[in-house]
């Protein structure tokens, strides 16, 4: 399925070091999102769509194959369920801001274990959790 861009990215370079750049507006707010050409087809050519918004303050996209996706997972190839277990951060705290300098990645570590509703920690006295 291809999608059409409803609004087309804008041709810019980088302020820092002058390579070009595209500025791909979001379709509910003012703002835009600052990534390369080439990871911008990246993004395209694994079927997402052209077409991003904010959700909770990341760049979100669509695909009908995949669904929803941040556009940073989506660029570092961890936009798959296996990849939970990483998390993606931007240096410079700009979530708009898609370039791969930018974009850090940290592995998640559980600090501490989950228990349903059966509680089984150690120092649970007997009888806790809701199960009796």
């Amino acid at each position: 399925m291809t999608y059409e861009a409803l609004r087309p990215p804008a041709p810019t370079t980088d302020e820092r070091d002058g390579s070009p750049l595209l500025l791909i507006p979001l379709a509910n707010s003012d703002r835009f999102a600052r990534i390369s050409p080439s990871d911008y087809q990246k993004v395209l050519s694994a079927g997402f769509s052209p077409n991003w918004y904010l959700n909770l303050g990341y760049v979100t996209t669509y695909s009908a194959a995949s669904g929803y996706a941040k556009v940073s997972r989506i660029i570092l190839g961890i936009a798959g369920k296996g990849h939970r277990a990483i998390r993606v951060t931007h240096d410079n705290g700009d979530q708009t801001d898609l370039r791969r300098g930018n974009l850090v990645t940290n592995e998640v570590k559980e600090t501490k274990p989950r228990y349903g509703r059966d509680d089984r920690r150690p120092q649970a006295k007997a009888g806790a959790g809701w199960r009796r």
